[in-house]
């Protein structure tokens, strides 16, 4: 079954340690270099967000590290991915790759850290609920430590409302029913950005699993509510897609304009601040 019309957007919200590189790379074969963009975190998201609205009309494909709701600076309709992980392995994943990459801005930290010492420093929101995090929308915005029900509740909300589930432990099975969907050619993948140098969680000690899931604990059961939304997908996609496409296109396209203009208004004033403060110094 494919969907009714294909989006005119689609929005793959990568959380770091999903296999997000290897399924962003295989979506790009699908879109000419013009109309996608790739998130880079160096980049503020206020200055991102103006990037893409001004290119709102001819982006088809959006991917990166960045929270829910960018769905607001494009043109509608839109569809949403993302790949949840079991986040004891996604945590683990996390430390080790922090731990070997060279280029990241906290390798000198990480390098020397503990596993524990790692996920007590803080040192990366990442590791805090970072599924929960992201598709709440709240992002780094709130505290290491404090993520809150509320914020499991919306990113629950999110999830059922918005997007297609796909499910690491599950790569394979979730790639074929993404292109079924979506009408997909060829689902032959290359793993990229794989951590090989881990232990796996059977590895892991008792101690260190409990500070894992002290940071994690809301991840844990959005993880559970994600795997069942998966299951509900896979045994009925029709009925599964009509509630991510019951929203009346014009509806979505007039929220969208009255939305997207006040919210650009606002980027380019805090622009503008930016600039300003820089040229002051």
């Amino acid at each position: 079954m494919q969907l009714k019309k294909n989006p005119h957007s689609l929005i793959f919200l990568h959380i770091p340690k999903t296999a997000g590189v290897t399924f962003g790379d295989f979506l790009a074969r699908f879109y000419h270099p013009d109309v996608r963009s790739r998130y880079k975190t160096e980049v503020p998201l206020n200055e991102y967000y103006f990037q893409i609205y001004t290119r709102r009309k001819t982006l088809r494909l959006l991917r990166g590290h960045f929270p829910f709701g960018l769905h607001r600076f494009i043109k509608p309709p839109f569809l949403y991915l993302t790949f949840l992980r079991d986040p004891i392995e996604r945590s683990i994943s996390l430390y080790y790759f922090f731990k070997e990459w060279e280029d990241s801005p906290i390798y000198e930290q990480v390098r020397k850290m503990t596993f524990e010492e790692f996920l007590e420093s803080r040192i990366t929101q990442f590791s805090d609920n970072g599924m929960v995090r992201q598709l709440s929308g709240v992002g780094n915005e709130q505290i290491y430590g404090q993520c809150t029900q509320e914020m499991l509740e919306t990113a629950k909300q999110n999830l059922s409302k918005y997007f297609l589930i796909g499910l690491v432990e599950e790569f394979d099975k979730s790639l074929a029913l993404f292109a079924d969907l979506l009408g997909w050619p060829d689902i032959a993948y290359e793993k990229r950005n794989v951590t090989s140098s881990r232990p796996k969680k059977r590895e892991v000690s008792e101690e260190t699993l409990q500070i894992i899931k002290k940071y994690n604990q809301l991840d844990i059961e959005l993880y559970k509510f994600g795997k069942e939304l998966f299951s509900k997908q896979l045994l009925s996609p029709k009925e599964f897609l009509s509630s991510r496409q019951s929203v009346d296109n014009k509806a979505k396209e007039s929220v969208y304009l009255f939305f997207g203009k006040r919210i650009l208004a606002i980027i380019k004033k805090k622009i503008f601040q930016q600039t300003k403060k820089q040229k002051d110094i």
